[in-house]
């Protein structure tokens, strides 16, 4: 937790100031065990943060960041699942696997229900399942086009026809 509120804080300090354990009244923490031995846990900080921040421990060392949201228009924070959206229409075949969605929503679902039920343990049997990562089909994992940070761009020529 100390990893990702520092990089929040580092990246944009969207951290409440003050003591963080102070200022977040009603933590909500869920705890995510999956089939493989991995664990996650999920902090909801309200008070505390208002971003979204993420750390991990890989091969002993601590790495942390910061999701940035735009607070307005043009929302970049979308311009990669608007590229993914775009493959998907112009290709007719999905850039990640369903799946992937199948199990974060399944997650999540299984989190809210916790959450309402005061905390108790759900089991998610219908979330066993796998699937094989692919490669992003646009070859990088980095959003381009407007975002935080970027001009936008000119309006392009659109010479598509509509039916």
């Amino acid at each position: 937790m100390d990893a990702a509120i520092d990089a929040a804080r580092q990246k944009g300090g969207h951290v409440t100031d003050g003591d963080v354990k102070e200022n977040a009244t009603e933590p909500i923490a869920f705890l995510i065990e999956y089939n493989d031995g991995f664990r996650g846990t999920a902090l909801l900080l309200n008070g505390a943060l208002t971003t979204l921040a993420y750390a991990s421990r890989r091969n002993g060392e601590v790495e942390a960041s910061e999701f940035l949201l735009e607070k307005g228009w043009p929302y970049g924070h979308f311009t990669f699942l608007d590229r993914q959206i775009e493959h998907m229409a112009l290709t007719g075949t999905a850039p990640y696997p369903v799946e992937r969605t199948l199990l974060t929503t399944g997650i999540l679902d299984a989190a809210m229900h916790s959450d309402h039920e005061g905390g108790k343990l759900i089991e998610t049997p219908e979330l066993d399942i796998s699937y094989r990562p692919v490669e992003n089909p646009e070859g990088t994992l980095e959003p381009s086009g407007t975002g935080i940070g970027h001009e936008l761009p000119p309006p392009s020529s659109d010479d598509r026809p509509y039916d």
